[in-house]
């Protein structure tokens, strides 16, 4: 371009457009692994819900939980009802989890919400957040986009997802089981067992 003036301006203009535009969410991946047959519940067999490997990332458009549970049960573990786990965080200074979970006819369900308060805590909406039990892979796995997870997390007074980190990470294999529920065809629901908790290392942190 022979106009020095003009090629100084397009210049600028295209150097402050990529200053102008937004910053993208900070890449991480934790992993950590929990000793294989730690799993326990009293004398009832437990290598069903022993957890091995846990995998958290945040590839800045989405954060993706993997659970690798090796002796998964192909259908319901004895003793139980299905499955339900669990990973608790802390995210500014408020605890959430997600939750994947079974119910009595073998539906799967996700949902985040606050660790503790109401029982059980509602849950936060999260449009586009999935989770399953995958009995084939002999995983569970989750998938948030972190835009909707970061307005959800901010309804329940989570700071933004932006430059912030997750700490004390932990995942949680719970057996649910049931119990007599006189007048009702259906027994009550809704009780659920420690059966495995996979501690992340202390120090770890997910950061956005």
């Amino acid at each position: 371009m022979k106009n020095p003036v003009l090629r100084a301006l397009l210049l600028g203009a295209a150097v402050g457009g990529l200053l102008i535009g937004a910053t993208p969410a900070q890449a991480a991946t934790v992993q950590w692994e929990d000793d294989a047959g730690d799993a326990a519940l009293s004398v009832l067999p437990s290598e069903a819900y022993d957890i091995t490997t846990v995998k958290l990332s945040n590839d800045g458009g989405n954060v993706t939980w993997e659970v690798s549970v090796p002796e998964m049960a192909d259908g319901t573990p004895s003793f139980s009802t299905g499955y339900t786990f669990r990973l608790l965080f802390t995210h500014g200074d408020v605890g959430f989890r997600f939750q994947v979970a079974e119910n009595l006819l073998g539906e799967q369900d996700f949902r985040v919400s606050l660790a503790s308060g109401t029982l059980p805590p509602p849950a936060l909406e999260c449009e586009g957040c999935e989770g399953a039990i995958d009995r084939e892979a002999k995983k569970v796995t989750v998938k948030a986009p972190i835009a909707s997870l970061d307005k959800a997390l901010q309804s329940a007074e989570g700071p933004p997802l932006a430059g912030a980190e997750w700490t004390a990470l932990s995942v949680v294999a719970y057996r649910p089981a049931s119990a007599p529920n006189p007048g009702s065809l259906l027994p009550a629901s809704g009780i659920l067992f420690t059966n495995d908790t996979a501690a992340a290392p202390e120090g770890t942190t997910l950061a956005f």
